[in-house]
C-alpha cells in the first residue's frame, strides 16, 4: 500500500518542481532591465493595475543605487533612492505621505539625507503638467533620540496622478548597507538595487529571502574611488525584478517582512583599517558570537561586581533558595534601573553609570542582571535575540540581534528573565522577544535556545447576566489574566485614565453602556490581573419571534467573524505563543420563558490537537450555564496544514453561533 502513494507523491513533487522550473524560467527569459521612463498622458490615464486591478497604488519604477566615497579620511557609502508611484484612488492617497529616516549619531557618526527632489505629474488640458515639492515644504522631525526624518507631503494628489521622488544620503555605517525590499504594500512593475563594492577596500555577503525571483548581474570594473584620485576594482552588482505583487498582509502575521522578497548585504572583510590589515568579519554563528561577546563587553561587564556589591548584599539577607534569591535580585533591579526604551544587543554605556543613572537599554540592564545572579552564585548568562519587528535571524548576522535577557538556572530549571519590563515575571518575558530562537553567550561559546514558551497563557472570562422579557441584556463580566496575557494588559492598561480604559473596552467588546470598570492586582505580579466592568443594553444577541426567543449563548464573547476565510495561505499562521481561553457565563432567563432547544455538547480537534475547542451549555436552576474553552498548543501553524485550521475555525465559528431557542410558556 505504501509504495504506490510514495510514487504518487513523487510524481506531485516532480511535477510541481517542473511548474516552479518552467515559470522561473520564464520570468528570466522576460524579466530585463528597465530605464525611467518620461511621464506621458497614456500613464496618466491608466486607470488599474495590471498585477492587481484592486490596487489603489502601485510602484511603477523604483531603484536604489550603493557606491563609496572618501571623506575626510573616513569610507562612508552613498544611497541615492529613485520611486514613481501611480495612484488609482483615495486609498492611495497615503503614498503622497514621504518619511526618510536617518541615524543622527555622534561625532562623525552621523547620517544625512539631502538632494531631495520630488514632484506630481498630473493631466492639465490634455497635457502632462507637474508641480514640485518646494525646499521649505521638506521638513525634519525627530523620531527617537537616535532617529530623525525627512517628511514631505506631494501636491495636487487626486486619483490618476504619478508621483515620483528622489534623494541621496550619506552614511559612516558601512557594516550593513541598507537592505531592500523588492515588495511593498502596494503592487511594484519593477525594482532595482545596483551596488558598486571597491572590494581592495571591502567585501560583503549577500543574502536573499522571499518567494519571487530575482535576476542578478554582476562584473568587475576599474573605477576612480569617490573622494580620491585612485583607481581601484569594482564589483557591480544588480539586481531586479518585475511584476511584484504586495505583500499579503494577511491575518496573524507577526513581522511581514520576514517573507518579503528582498536582498541584505553585510560586511564581509574590510582592510580601512589604521594598521592597513584586512580584516575578516563574520560569516558563521560562532564568528557572530564571538562578536556579539566583544561588542558587548561581556565578560568584562558581567564580571565587575563593586557597583552594586554592597547593596545586593542587603537584598540578599534571609534569602536561603535559589528561587529566592532570583526573584529579590530581579524585583530589586526593575525598581533600580528603568529602561529607557531603547531595544538593544550592545553595552553603550558602563554598567556602573546606568546603575548610578537610574536609566539604560535593555543590553545593560539585563547584562547587569546577570552579573548580579552570578554574584549569588546563581548560573547565568546573556541571551543575544532578535525582537519580533527585527525579523527572523535567517542568517548568520551581528547586525540583526537587537536585544538581551538573561538566562539562568534555578533549582536546576532554566528560566528566561527580562529585567527592562516592570511587568515581565520570570519566564515571562515579553511577546516580542518570543521569535524563533536566541542565542545564550556561555563562557565556552554558545547555545541555541527555543524562544516559545512550553506552557500555555491563559485569560479566563466570568459572566453573570439577565435577559428581560422584552430582550435587553445587562450583567457583569470579570476578565482574568495570566502569563503573557497579563503582561500584556498591565503593559496597555496601567497609567491609563478610566474614560480611556471605558472606550478601549467598548470597542474591544463592541458594546456601548459599560460602566463600574475596576482592576485588582496591577503591581502584584504574582497574582493573575482582573478586570471587571457592569454592562447594559447589549444589543445584537437576542432576537424575538412571535412567542419565541433566540439567543447567542456567549454574548459579546463570542466570535463575530472568522480570520480564516482564504481558501490558500502564503505565510505560517503566527499564535506567538500557546494560549488558552475559558469561558464560563451564566445567563438568567426572563420569567414566563422555558428552553426549547439547546446546542449539543461539542468537542473540536484539530490534527496533533495542536487546537482544541470544547463547547458545552446546560440548565441549571433557572439559568442558562455556558462553558467553552479553546487551547492553542502551538505557536506557529504551517501553510501545509491551513487546511485543517480553516475547517477547525470554521466548524468552531458555526457552532458559536448555534442559538438556544427559548419559549413563552
Amino acid at each position: 500500500m505504501t509504495k504506490p502513494k510514495l510514487a504518487l507523491k513523487f510524481k506531485k513533487m516532480k511535477n510541481l518542481s517542473l511548474i516552479i522550473i518552467c515559470l522561473f524560467n520564464f520570468y528570466l527569459a522576460t524579466a530585463q532591465p528597465q530605464d525611467l521612463e518620461k511621464v506621458d498622458l497614456e500613464m496618466l490615464h491608466k486607470t488599474q493595475s495590471s498585477i492587481d486591478p484592486n490596487a489603489s497604488a502601485e510602484i511603477l519604477y523604483e531603484r536604489g543605487e550603493i557606491s563609496f566615497v572618501i571623506i575626510k579620511g573616513e569610507i562612508k557609502y552613498l544611497y541615492k533612492v529613485t520611486k514613481r508611484i501611480k495612484i488609482y484612488d483615495e486609498d492611495g492617497y497615503d503614498q503622497a505621505n514621504i518619511q526618510i529616516p536617518y541615524y543622527i549619531g555622534k561625532g562623525n557618526l552621523k547620517e544625512y539625507v539631502k538632494s531631495i527632489k520630488a514632484k506630481t505629474y498630473y493631466e492639465e488640458n490634455n497635457k502632462v503638467k507637474s508641480e514640485k515639492v518646494r525646499i521649505k515644504e521638506v521638513f525634519e522631525i525627530e523620531l527617537n533620540e537616535n532617529l530623525k526624518a525627512k517628511k514631505f507631503t506631494f501636491p495636487k494628489i487626486q486619483n490618476g496622478v504619478v508621483i515620483e521622488y528622489s534623494y541621496l544620503s550619506e552614511s559612516p555605517y558601512i557594516m550593513n548597507l541598507p537592505s531592500w525590499s523588492f515588495q511593498s504594500r502596494i503592487p511594484t512593475v519593477y525594482s532595482e538595487y545596483e551596488t558598486f563594492i571597491p572590494v581592495e577596500f571591502v567585501t560583503y555577503r549577500k543574502h536573499n529571502q522571499g518567494f519571487y525571483p530575482v535576476q542578478t548581474k554582476e562584473e568587475f570594473t576599474e573605477n576612480v574611488l569617490g573622494g580620491t584620485t585612485q583607481k581601484t576594482n569594482v564589483s557591480r552588482t544588480k539586481h531586479y525584478a518585475n511584476s511584484l505583487s504586495a505583500i499579503d498582509p494577511e491575518n496573524y502575521v507577526n513581522n511581514a517582512s520576514n517573507y518579503s522578497t528582498s536582498v541584505t548585504y553585510e560586511i564581509s572583510t574590510h582592510n580601512f583599517t589604521e594598521s592597513g590589515l584586512t580584516k575578516h568579519l563574520s560569516s558563521t554563528w560562532e564568528s557572530v558570537v564571538e562578536n556579539l561577546k566583544k561588542n558587548a563587553n561581556y565578560p568584562k561587564e558581567i564580571s565587575n561586581t563593586d557597583y552594586f556589591s554592597d547593596d545586593l548584599d542587603l537584598v540578599l539577607q534571609n534569602k536561603t533558595t535559589d528561587l529566592e534569591k532570583t526573584e529579590a535580585i530581579f524585583n530589586f533591579l526593575k525598581e533600580k534601573v528603568e529602561w529607557n526604551n531603547i531595544n538593544s544587543a550592545h553595552v553603550n554605556n558602563k554598567l556602573k553609570n546606568v546603575y548610578e543613572e537610574g536609566a539604560g537599554n535593555s543590553a545593560e540592564i539585563n547584562m547587569m542582571l546577570t552579573a548580579m545572579l552570578n554574584y549569588a552564585e546563581i548560573e547565568a548568562n546573556p541571551l543575544v535575540l532578535c525582537t519580533i519587528s527585527a525579523g527572523l535571524p535567517l542568517f548568520p548576522s551581528v547586525s540583526k540581534f537587537n536585544y538581551i535577557i538573561a538566562r539562568a538556572k534555578v533549582d536546576e530549571k532554566f528560566m528566561l528573565l527580562d529585567a527592562s519590563n516592570k511587568h515581565s515575571t520570570p519566564n515571562v518575558p515579553p511577546a516580542k522577544v518570543l521569535n524563533g530562537q536566541g542565542f545564550e553567550l556561555t563562557s565556552y561559546g554558545f547555545k541555541n535556545v527555543p524562544l516559545i514558551p512550553f506552557t500555555e497563557s491563559k485569560v479566563n472570562y466570568n459572566l453573570f447576566a439577565k435577559i428581560n422579557e422584552t430582550g435587553d441584556v445587562a450583567g457583569q463580566c470579570r476578565v482574568f489574566y495570566f502569563d503573557q496575557f497579563a503582561l500584556s494588559a498591565r503593559n496597555a492598561f496601567e497609567n491609563q485614565r478610566e474614560e480611556n480604559i471605558l472606550k478601549s473596552m467598548s470597542k474591544h467588546f463592541k458594546i456601548d453602556d459599560i460602566s463600574d470598570f475596576s482592576q485588582l492586582n496591577i503591581e502584584d505580579l504574582n497574582k493573575p490581573l482582573v478586570q471587571s466592568f457592569k454592562f447594559q443594553n447589549a444589543t445584537g444577541f437576542v432576537e424575538q419571534v412571535g412567542e419565541k426567543i433566540y439567543l447567542s449563548p456567549l454574548l459579546f464573547l463570542g466570535m463575530d467573524n472568522n480570520p480564516f476565510k482564504d481558501k490558500e495561505r502564503k505565510y505560517p499562521v503566527d499564535f506567538t505563543f500557546p494560549k488558552s481561553y475559558t469561558y464560563r457565563l451564566q445567563i438568567d432567563l426572563p420569567e414566563g420563558y422555558a428552553i426549547d432547544y439547546i446546542p449539543e455538547k461539542t468537542v473540536y480537534k484539530m490534527e496533533n490537537d495542536m487546537l482544541i475547542f470544547s463547547y458545552l451549555i446546560q440548565e441549571y436552576n433557572g439559568k442558562l450555564v455556558v462553558d467553552v474553552s479553546k487551547n492553542i498548543s502551538v505557536a506557529t501553524v504551517l501553510p501545509k496544514d491551513y487546511g485543517h485550521l480553516v475547517k477547525y475555525y470554521n466548524s468552531m465559528f458555526e457552532k458559536e453561533n448555534e442559538k438556544v431557542v427559548l419559549v413563552k410558556q
